[in-house]
């Protein structure tokens, strides 16, 4: 029976991220980021659907020929996940498989749903290389003192963060964050979303009337070298068709490492 995992029983499913390319599922197993843990066996699980917090999506890992699991799969979201989903405003699922393996067990499990699906492009860093900065006077890391700082959309900042992170405190003590400061209104943010060991995904935002005047560019340049610096591995994720995040990704020197599939479905 598929049951939620406890926190302080995370480390029971260890072994399952351990040669996991996604920080997404691990970065929750992990505790550095919030979300939630599901398992076919507490006492002994080899199966785990996880839920990012931060990305508003699930993660399957583990085995997927677990037949029990797999069956159970579908009435247990319908039966237990929907209504923790609706409370927090979500209205959909988006779903992918750590491996291939469980692209399969998805398009079954979810055949009576309007099952859509996306490929995803993964970058990372390929040298160690430094990229030339240029016109960051106004680029400034996020501290302890950001908070009190006279800027009047901090909250732009604040909830992002939130997020992601569930608290100022935990972003504080394991993520990074660059934001572009107009005239004292935050324009646009580059931030950790989520940590797996020495693993950081990049998210930028910026505000609508600011966009293509190439601002998350600027801070993205600035927070791969400190990532180059520190021996942080970035990691950029992005949808096939989102052509300006593609580009953007290559000019920064990054370059492709793996694709995979995200299903999703409204409920």
């Amino acid at each position: 029976m598929i049951e939620e995992l406890s926190k302080d029983k995370y480390s029971k499913i260890d072994y399952l991220i351990r040669n996991d390319k996604f920080p997404e599922a691990a970065s929750v197993i992990q505790k550095n980021n919030p979300g939630w843990v599901f398992v076919d066996d507490i006492g002994q699980p080899k199966s785990a659907l996880v839920f990012c917090l931060g990305m508003g999506g699930f993660y399957l890992l583990g085995d997927y020929s677990n037949l029990q699991f797999n069956n159970e799969l579908l009435s247990f979201i319908e039966g237990c996940v929907y209504s923790s989903l609706n409370n927090i405003g979500i209205k959909w699922i988006e779903i992918s498989g750590v491996t291939q393996g469980w692209n399969r067990v998805i398009e079954e499990v979810f055949s009576s749903e309007n099952l859509g699906k996306d490929k995803q492009l993964v970058y990372k860093s390929k040298n160690e290389t430094l990229i030339s900065e240029e016109n960051i006077a106004n680029i400034v890391k996020v501290d302890i003192n950001t908070f009190n700082l006279k800027i009047s959309n901090l909250d732009f900042l604040r909830n992002k963060i939130e997020q992601f992170w569930g608290s100022l405190e935990n972003f504080l003590d394991k993520g990074i964050c660059y934001y572009y400061l107009i005239e004292e209104e935050i324009v646009s943010i580059c931030y950790s979303g989520l940590v797996k060991d020495n693993t950081h995904t990049i998210g930028i935002e910026t505000l609508e009337n600011h966009r293509r005047k190439g601002y998350g560019y600027k801070l993205a340049t600035v927070f791969l070298n400190e990532c180059k610096k520190t021996g942080i591995e970035p990691h950029w994720d992005c949808s096939e068709d989102n052509v300006g995040s593609k580009l953007m990704a290559e000019k920064l020197g990054l370059e492709k490492a793996y694709e995979y599939t995200c299903y999703w479905y409204k409920f």
